[in-house]
């Protein structure tokens, strides 16, 4: 016989090689999730702009190395960098698309 009022304490899960953590995330989702939702945003900011960091070195590289081989015959010591400004400003209009997020359409998940 099972015994259904015993709660089973869910088991931490092991994630390698993660952007952000999310097990940190500690309190009650409250009503609809509400509570959760600015946490969502802050965890969604840290991982996009991890994630973006990643691709703009990769851009960086791959560009570097396109005017090196254009380049063969001429000395050329140039590594290719976007500005920062344009970093930043990037980074600023993805964190105000996520501050306008409201958090999941709860009754586009619930089934009726």
């Amino acid at each position: 016989m099972v015994d259904c009022t015993r709660s089973n304490k869910r088991k931490q899960r092991v994630v390698k090689n993660a952007y952000v953590d999310i097990d940190s995330v500690a309190i009650q989702p409250g009503i609809d999730y509400c509570d959760w939702i600015s946490i969502t945003k802050q965890k969604l900011k840290e991982r996009e702009s991890k994630l973006l960091e990643i691709k703009i070195t990769e851009i960086e590289l791959i560009v570097s190395q396109e005017f090196e081989n254009q380049n063969q015959n001429e000395i050329v010591c140039n590594y290719f960098k976007i500005p920062d400004e344009i970093r930043k400003n990037t980074l600023d209009q993805l964190y105000h698309l996520i501050s306008k997020w409201n958090g999941v359409d709860i009754s586009r998940t619930k089934s009726p």
